[in-house]
């Protein structure tokens, strides 16, 4: 393998302008690839010589010598089959693919050699490049539609539950939702009826669902119709009043 200095050079490429760097040479990979892979050899002073066996004819045999310039020569180099050595049926095998992967690490060694020796080279060549990216987003589109009728159904609702609250502020104390607060409001007669001491949800609305009540002022009498006490409860809207502020309740 060799490469003629003179000859051997890349031109740049043609948008790139740098007046004395126009070739670049290969001359010190020449030189290199030719101290690495340069090698001959050298077939001389044939000898003949009569061999024979027991069982066999004899034959003649001619020996060479060999002689060898370069690592290549003599890595490569293929004696023949048999007992009978340096006979003309010697070779070589192929060193292609070998000097080709000896070449590949020196280049690249080159090369990172002269990036860390970047500040005694010239400086390196600006180019623009032309990127185009393309990225997934996540778009939302909002129906305004769906949005008023959710809108207008939580309105509703909350009229709804308003209306029920009207005129807390007349109780004259804070009021909760506790289930306890609420029983105790009940008078236990409201609730009587057939079939509702354990009757479910749906059974007890049946009978007593339908009943007038209003929570309020109720006076609680003995048998004989004597007033005992007052105490504030549901109750059937003729039997109570609205309270009136001073009064006491049991």
């Amino acid at each position: 393998m060799s490469l003629d200095s003179n000859t051997a050079t890349f031109p740049l490429k043609s948008h790139i302008s740098k007046g004395h760097l126009e070739y670049q040479r290969l001359a010190g990979f020449q030189v290199a690839a030719r101290n690495l892979f340069s090698a001959s050899a050298r077939l001389s002073d044939p000898t003949f010589s009569e061999v024979s066996s027991g069982t066999q004819p004899t034959f003649s045999t001619v020996y060479w010598n060999v002689d060898t310039v370069g690592s290549l020569a003599s890595e490569h180099f293929q004696l023949p089959d048999g007992v009978y050595p340096n006979t003309c049926s010697q070779g070589y095998s192929d060193p292609t693919d070998q000097i080709v992967s000896s070449l590949s690490r020196l280049i690249f060694r080159s090369a990172v050699a002269a990036g860390r020796d970047a500040p005694s080279l010239y400086g390196n060549y600006e180019q623009d490049v032309a990127v185009q990216q393309t990225t997934s987003e996540v778009v939302y589109v909002s129906h305004y539609v769906f949005y008023y009728i959710a809108a207008a159904i939580m309105v509703v609702a909350m009229l709804g539950t308003i209306t029920t609250l009207h005129g807390w502020w007349r109780l004259g104390r804070a009021v909760s939702m506790s289930p306890l607060e609420t029983a105790k409001a009940f008078s236990e007669e409201l609730l009587h009826g057939d079939g509702t001491s354990n009757a479910e949800v749906g059974d007890l609305l049946r009978v007593v669902g339908r009943r007038r009540v209003m929570y309020g002022e109720i006076v609680i009498t003995d048998s004989q119709g004597v007033r005992e006490r007052k105490v504030l409860r549901f109750g059937h809207p003729d039997d109570v009043r609205a309270p009136v502020r001073g009064d006491v309740f049991e």
